[in-house]
Formats: structure tokens, sequence, C-alpha cells
């Protein structure tokens, strides 16, 4: 696990080093809101929202066209079930989105991957959950693709974006579950370096 936090750091230092000099560093947090796409054996199962949060810190050059970095905590999620048989699944993510973005004064809109590390896990249920809990049903790494779209406000930041999950997140035979993401962010960002 430990290589696995060095590569991401370097990456995440050289995206910061090869984009154009002016650039901005900002913190960022706010909510997110989600869930996940499940099947078992091909068989579409229901799922629920639950409510989260995000934290953490954003990079981006300030031309027209240049790469954005951010590096969050996010606390992700689903409940299944109903009422007295609900379960609800807490899932903690480090999450390093890595973006193409466009920007023009005021407004931007981005697009790129998605790399999360999941460093939390827990299920809180009335009744057992078919054999997943978090031992050794999830799986450690998350690739999806991330989107999104915000303002700027002289040193404040309002966005909305998503991630669509790629690779399963459940390492149960038969099982494929894919994160869903919801992110409403506000920052602020420190004057151009």
């Amino acid at each position: 696990m430990r290589a696995v936090r060095i590569v991401v750091v370097t990456v995440f230092l050289s995206v910061i080093a090869l984009s154009p000099a002016a650039g901005q560093i900002g913190v960022i947090g706010g909510w997110s809101y989600s869930t996940v796409s499940a099947s078992d054996g091909g068989t579409d199962l229901d799922t629920g929202y639950r409510n989260g949060y995000h934290l953490g810190i954003t990079y981006g050059g300030s031309g027209l066209l240049g790469f954005m970095a951010q590096a969050l905590y996010t606390r992700k999620g689903f409940t299944t079930g109903e009422s007295a048989s609900e379960a609800s699944v807490d899932l903690g993510y480090f999450e390093i989105p890595i973006m193409l973005a466009v920007k023009i004064p005021g407004f931007r809109v981005y697009a790129g991957g998605n790399l999360g590390f999941e460093v939390s896990c827990s299920v809180e249920t009335a009744v057992p959950l078919n054999g997943f809990g978090c031992d050794d049903s999830t799986q450690a790494f998350d690739v999806g693709l991330k989107g999104g779209a915000g303002i700027q406000l002289l040193l404040f930041t309002l966005d909305a974006a998503v991630t669509y999950g790629i690779s399963n997140i459940s390492s149960i035979e038969g099982l494929d579950m894919k994160n869903r993401t919801l992110y409403i962010s506000a920052g602020v960002v420190l004057p151009s370096l």
C-alpha cells in the first residue's frame, strides 16, 4: 500500500510540475451523493443513494486549455434493502482525478480520469447482507471517469461534477458494483503562482 501512495503522490506532483507556471492551487470541499450500479449474475440490483462529503486540494493551470488535478478524501457508499432489512454501506476513498480543463474567464469545464484508493469501509445492517462485508468484499482500488463544470468569482469557486466508475469494486464472484457519485463543491483558490 505504501508503494501505491508513493506512485499517487508522484503522479500528482508531476502534473503540477508539467502544468504552465502560472497555476492556481486551492482548497475545495462539499457534498457528495453516491450509489453503486450493481448486478448479481446479470440481474440488476436495487440500490439507493447515500449522502457524504469530500475535502481536498486542487491545482490547475490558468490558460484556456490545461490540466487540472485534485487530491480528495471522499465519503461514498450506498443503501440496499427496505425498512427493517435496509443496509447502509459507507466507503471512504482517497481520490486523484487528473483532468483536461477548458477555461474562459469565470467559467470552466473539465473531464478526465479518476483513481480511487479505498481507505475505510463500514456496513450498518440489522440482518446479514448476503455475504457482503468490508473485510474481503471490496476492492482496494477504483478506476473511473470524472467530468464537471464550475465558476470562479474572485478567489471563490463553485463546481458540480460526477464520477462514473468503470472498475468493479466488489471482490465477490458474480457481483458487479461500480461507483456513481455527484459532487457539489465550494472552494477558495490562492492567487496565481
